[in-house]
């Protein structure tokens, strides 16, 4: 865990191109009154695995993945936190959680320890992405061209197991999810806060969908922005979404 001081930054983007309501955060000053501290990386696999083997919690599975299914959604029956159809190993994040996965994770860890632990709202999360700078929005400030060196994107290495899809001209070594902190970490110490896996926050909207934020090893360089949130339903389960959690101080 890392602990974040008070502070305020400019949430949102002032992007013409934004994301429409209601994902799109016009841009506002932000004020974070209270220090608290978050995960220096996604929850894991073998976090995962563990909170699984202490509470026999059972695996639902119908995860999204791209192994070619049947169901609504492209919803995959075998698809689960233990087989995303791709090879994980303890040390990558874990995918294909919905936000009750996550919530009976931080509750299992707050039991375990004595602290309090929760998903961050999704200012929370955005401020820790930002890494305390102001104005800011790609991870460590770099442009959008430059995304491979710093973030697990949709890159030339995506393109070769997934034929077709939209790509970013670059290389950063994986084609699905890649260990938690293999590339830098922004100005707070945090890893992966872009790129990799979408992070469930405790926001929610109408309609019952969550936010997540981060975009993930099958996202654009638009879309692995700090201010970038989507939208999803809660039970949703896909191998591009994992979570990270906070300590409430």
């Amino acid at each position: 865990m890392v602990v974040l001081p008070p502070g305020r930054f400019d949430r949102g983007a002032p992007y013409v191109d934004a994301d429409p309501p209601p994902l799109y955060s016009p841009p506002e000053t932000v004020i974070i009154e209270r220090a608290f501290a978050i995960g220096r990386y996604p929850v894991t696999v073998g976090e995962y695995a563990a909170f699984v083997r202490d509470t026999g919690r059972t695996d639902v599975g119908n995860c999204r993945t791209g192994r070619g299914t049947v169901g609504p959604e492209g919803f995959d029956p075998a698809g689960s936190w233990a087989d995303p159809a791709f090879p994980q190993t303890d040390r990558h994040p874990v995918v294909c959680v919905d936000v009750d996965d996550a919530r009976a994770y931080a509750a299992w860890l707050s039991k375990r320890t004595g602290h309090v632990y929760r998903l961050p709202s999704d200012r929370e999360w955005e401020y820790a992405a930002k890494g305390g700078v102001t104005k800011k929005d790609y991870d460590k400030g770099e442009q959008a061209e430059d995304i491979c060196k710093f973030a697990n994107v949709a890159d030339r290495d995506y393109q070769a197991s997934h034929p077709g899809g939209g790509v970013e001209p670059c290389h950063d070594g994986y084609s699905h999810t890649s260990p938690v902190g293999s590339f830098p970490g922004n100005e707070f110490g945090l890893f992966d806060m872009i790129g990799n896996v979408y992070q469930w926050t405790s926001t929610s909207r109408s309609g019952g969908v969550q936010l997540a934020g981060g975009g993930a090893w099958s996202s654009s360089a638009y879309e692995a922005r700090a201010s970038h949130h989507q939208a999803w339903q809660g039970d949703w389960r896909a191998d591009w979404i994992g979570f990270r959690v906070v300590r409430e101080l």
